[in-house]
């Protein structure tokens, strides 16, 4: 990951938007931020690291980084442009914060957002304009997910691995095996080989289960049949075939009994619904007989009614004449009463001419009228608009003088403001340069006062192990005490069981034969036994010596012990030593370098403050001084608007008065004798209103009076047409009603009717005719059917009796009664043999994967054991890919670490060994050449922890982009630290960096250490003010 572009705003200590471009500082560039104590150095890294994941440098979150200095309409944003390879993406992310809401007075609430985009980069345009496509839109998780899969590392291990924090670069160096396995793991992407671990062991644990499972499935199977072994359940398989058999033949023979039954009722069924037939048709046979009266008179009266429907059209021809008759009358009256009203209206219309004949030269002087007026119009109106130009012209002039009169006078007050101004200027340069290095000043106390608080740490620290030393001696006195006591006791039982020995020499002597011992022929003084002691016995013995040697074990730890708090104090003091002459060398203290610490810190601390109230009133006097000279730029700035609007207001002056002269010479000529100037517009305008309105009334009377004399022509000349048209078909009508009714008469005589009356009585409506017609057809229908049912009953039953239902019945049910008895018997049989069968088939199957499974788990359980770690070595498969890793990572690191060391110190891996409970192979060590000996890293020094860490974050990185597929660590930041080092050391660590750079590597260091900035010629300074800072480029 390379930064390329970063942009905070309203962040730390920064106010306002502040934007660094990393890619201006050159290629793989070594640079400095630089700044003093509290003005947000971290805070670069602090934003970075919130932008990409959410988090700080130090854990704080996204909402307590709003800067307090920050208006509260602006928003806490972060964009960060970064490339990963020859990819570029930039993410814009907000923390959740209250600020001034959008609408209204109030403020508002807003919650955290993170958009994430692909970039492509356009070195034409500015890195905020450069082309995007969106890849995550305001979730904050989700964008934060895809960072950690983009660059291959969540927010702890960025930083351990990109950035090495200030007061956390040793967490890398000083991590457990186990967060250690972590980063390395992330880095290096093994994560393939803890798959491939969990693969095995899962397959393993499988095939097992699976073994154990068949295992219980095959106990089950023979116990769910109710027998012991296999072999049973085979012998019980051949016993229950011929039951079976003679079961299946029983079966067949009552099924064939039982559907002879079935067949025999089924058909004895069927005859007795015959005779149940014949005797219903032939009840409905004679019921349809006895309504033959009912039917003769239904088929005469729809014998009429056909009759009728003959004579119907005739008598409808006459209906018809009948109603068009009446008709053609009515409207004859009408067109005879419409003719008279037109008549009387073409009188009236013509009338109504005759008065408007005078009207067309009544017309032509009104508009004679209307233009004279017209012409006058135009005039007056033409002579107001140049008088309105002339009184604006005059105003203007007015206008135009009062403000040369005012610009002349604030140029002469602008002027008496810069006189003062410039005095002011010169008096506080004057002050400032009297405090040229106040800030170098206050570095350099902050520097000392932090060395001064190493100092007190070491003093409590020593303090602290003289009273671990005081208590660690009486462990040693006691461990002593105790083994003395061991030695006493190891050497009264000794010769305590030297005596009873004697004694069972001496019970053995016997007179004149030689001593076992002596050789004497004789016992003058033979030894005795005390007969209070118990007996000492040769297990006593050696249980004593074995506490001597327990004791002495004891003591050596304990002795051991005590000499490495000596050795710890003695370490503590000698770095004591060195502080007190590192802070000797950083300031001219002299004697007070020596004082003790706490009366040098008081003095450092008063030193400090007097230095900072300088500074801060420096900074106010700058601040002033930038103000003046930001005011004398802005008089300037408008003593020259000034001066230039005063020569355009005398121009506008003098342009003004000739247009004024202009339109006075032009409102004389148009109205010489000033007549034009009484009359008014609007009068005019009033008056042409009145003659318009005239002309244009009497132009409609005549119009109207002329359009209504030609409707009533038109009207009369209809109407008398109306009238000759509806004699014409009165005349039409009256003659078809009298052939019409010539016909019916005729039609009526020759029908069986006497009058129209009985005619109307006989026509039936058509509905009830076709009932009628319906219901003769279903009676003879009903009456045909009924005949050939009976007939064909008769025929079926022929000379047969009517049989017994309930004998034949009786039968059928016992048969399939036996038939259900033997079909439940061989059902439960060969169910019984069904399964038996099936339990022998899975006994078998499952009998034969199990022998696979065991023949399987050989091979992967074993395999699983050694690949997780169970082995000897106590090492999994990912742990020890990781191991040799690691050892490409530490060889690296040596040699940074040797440069940096004058080739004292080495990183090497440490052996895992110990509590077998534990997996190792990830423990570092350091090896002192000086001593020989490898310890724990995390008895280094201050300062050779830092530079431990330091070869160790860049042998992390040589070895991570030497192989294909790893994540690319192109940037390393380092907060602090440097302060640590001795000069000749930090020559050293800075060589270290600048040859970083041939590797395509980008190191940003952050500290205020003053000798940085003369190595370090590239840096991003941070300029802390009252009102927040700001970031400047060097």
């Amino acid at each position: 990951m390379k930064p390329i572009y970063l942009k905070m705003t309203a962040f730390g200590p920064f106010a306002t938007s502040q934007s660094v471009a990393f890619d201006e500082l050159g290629e793989n560039p070594l640079f400095l931020i630089n700044g003093p104590t509290g003005a947000g150095k971290t805070s670069l890294l602090d934003a970075m690291a919130f932008a990409l994941y959410g988090v700080t440098t130090g854990d704080r979150s996204g909402e307590s980084m709003r800067c307090h200095h920050a208006a509260n309409d602006l928003e806490t944003e972060v964009i960060f442009i970064f490339a990963l390879g020859k990819k570029y993406y930039r993410i814009d992310r907000k923390p959740a914060q209250t600020t001034k809401a959008k609408r209204g007075d109030g403020d508002a609430s807003r919650n955290a957002t993170a958009n994430l985009y692909a970039v492509q980069p356009d070195h034409n345009l500015a890195p905020l304009d450069w082309p995007t496509e969106l890849l995550s839109a305001r979730s904050v998780t989700q964008a934060s997910e895809q960072i950690k899969t983009l660059i291959g590392l969540d927010a702890s291990q960025f930083r351990q691995v990109v950035v090495l924090p200030q007061g956390r670069f040793r967490e890398l160096l000083v991590a457990s095996s186990q967060d250690r396995e972590k980063i390395l793991a992330s880095l290096f992407q093994t994560q393939i080989f803890k798959n491939i671990e969990e693969a095995v062991a899962a397959k393993a644990r499988n095939v097992h289960n699976a073994y154990h499972q068949l295992k219980q499935n095959l106990a089950s199977l023979v116990a769910d049949a109710g027998v012991e072994t296999i072999e049973q359940l085979e012998a019980e398989i051949e016993q229950a075939q011929e039951p079976l058999q003679q079961a299946k033949e029983e079966l067949a023979n009552s099924k064939l009994a039982h559907d002879q039954a079935k067949t025999a009722y089924t058909q004895a069924v069927e005859l007795n619904k015959r005779f149940d037939s014949l005797i219903d048709n032939q009840r409905k046979f004679e019921q349809l007989r006895s309504q033959q009266a009912t039917i003769n008179e239904q088929r005469e009266l729809l014998q009429q009614h056909r009759h009728a429907t003959q004579l119907q059209p005739t008598w409808q021809e006459l209906q018809k004449a009948t109603e068009q008759l009446k008709a053609r009358t009515i409207q004859q009256q009408h067109a005879t009463e419409q003719l008279s009203v037109t008549q009387k209206a073409v009188e009236q219309a013509t009338a109504d001419c005759a008065k408007v004949k005078n009207h067309p030269e009544q017309i032509d002087g009104l508009k004679a009228q209307l233009n004279t007026l017209a012409k006058q119009a135009d005039l007056v109106e033409q002579l107001q608009s140049l008088q309105n130009q002339r009184r604006e012209n005059s105003d203007k002039l007015q206008q135009y003088q009062q403000k040369l009169t005012q610009v002349t006078a604030e140029q002469a007050d602008i002027d008496a403001k810069v006189a003062a101004s410039e005095a002011q200027q010169q008096a506080l340069q004057t002050q400032i340069e009297q405090h040229q290095n106040t800030e170098v000043a206050v570095q350099k106390l902050e520097r000392q006062i932090a060395q001064a608080h190493k100092l007190a740490e070491q003093e409590t620290v020593i303090t602290a192990a003289q009273a671990q030393l005081q208590q660690a001696e009486q462990p040693v006195q006691a461990a002593r005490e105790q083994l003395e006591q061991a030695k006493t006791t190891h050497k009264r039982l000794q010769l305590q069981w030297h005596s009873e020995q004697a004694h069972a020499l001496a019970l053995q002597l016997e007179p004149g034969l030689p001593c076992l011992v002596c050789g004497s022929t004789e016992h003058p003084n033979p030894a005795h036994a005390n007969s209070d002691q118990e007996l000492v016995s040769q297990e006593q013995l050696e249980q004593a010596e074995q506490h001597i040697q327990r004791q002495q074990t004891a003591l050596q730890s304990a002795e051991q012990h005590y000499a490495k708090q000596q050795q710890q104090i003695q370490h503590r003091i000698e770095m004591q030593t060195e502080l007190r002459t590192e802070l000797g060398e950083l300031g001219e203290l002299g004697e007070l370098a020596q004082q003790p610490v706490p009366e040098l810190q008081r003095y450092l601390q008063q030193q400090l403050q007097d230095m900072q109230a300088v500074a801060t009133r420096q900074l106010s006097e700058k601040t002033q001084l930038a103000q003046v000279t930001q005011t004398l730029q802005k008089l300037s700035q408008l003593k020259t608007t000034l001066t230039k609007q005063a020569g355009e207001q005398q121009q506008l002056f003098n342009d003004c008065a000739t247009v004024l002269a202009r339109l006075t010479g032009q409102i004389d000529s148009l109205d010489p004798e000033q007549s034009l100037q009484k009359m008014s517009v609007q009068d005019i305008q009033e008056q042409l209103k009145t003659l318009r309105r005239q002309c244009e009334k009497l132009q409609l009377e005549q119009e109207q009076a002329q359009a209504r004399l030609r409707q009533s022509e038109q009207q009369l000349a209809t109407a008398k047409n109306g009238d000759d048209s509806a004699r014409k078909e009165l005349q039409d009508s009256q003659a078809s009603y009298t052939s019409a009714q010539q016909a019916w008469q005729k039609a009526l005589a020759s029908a069986p009717w006497d009058n129209e009356q009985a005619f109307l009585a006989a026509l039936l409506s058509a509905d009830k005719a076709t009932l009628i017609e319906q219901a003769l057809a279903d009676y003879q229908s009903q009456l045909i059917a009924t005949e050939s049912q009976i007939k064909q009953d008769q025929d079926a039953i022929a000379q047969q009796q009517r049989p017994d239902l309930s004998v034949l019945e009786a039968y059928t049910q016992e048969q399939a009664q036996r038939e259900h008895a033997s079909q439940q018997t061989f059902d439960t049989l060969d169910k019984g043999l069904h399964l038996l069968q099936y339990s022998q088939q899975r006994y078998r199957n499952q009998e034969a994967k199990s022998k696979e499974l065991v023949s399987e788990y050989k091979i992967i359980g074993e395999l699983a054991e050694t690949l997780s770690g169970d082995n000897d070595a106590r090492v999994s498969l990912q742990r020890f890919v990781l191991a040799v890793l690691l050892d490409d990572v530490l060889h690296e690191a040596s040699l940074r670490l040797e440069k940096m060391t004058h080739h004292r110190y080495t990183l090497l891996r440490g052996q895992a060994t110990g509590d077998r409970r534990k997996h190792g192979g990830l423990d570092l060590m350091i090896h002192d050449s000086y001593t020989g000996q490898s310890r724990e890293v995390n008895t280094l020094s201050g300062g050779e922890s830092f530079m431990a860490a330091l070869a160790l974050a860049l042998g992390l990185s040589d070895v991570v982009q030497s192989y294909a597929g790893g994540i690319r660590i192109e940037t390393l930041f380092i907060d602090e630290g440097f302060g640590s080092l001795d000069s000749e050391a930090l020559d050293l660590a800075i060589d270290v960096l600048a040859n970083l750079r041939a590797s395509g590597r980008t190191i940003g260091i952050i500290s205020h250490v003053g000798e940085l900035k003369q190595r370090i010629h590239k840096r991003i300074d941070v300029v802390r003010q009252a009102d927040g800072s700001y970031l400047k480029m060097q």
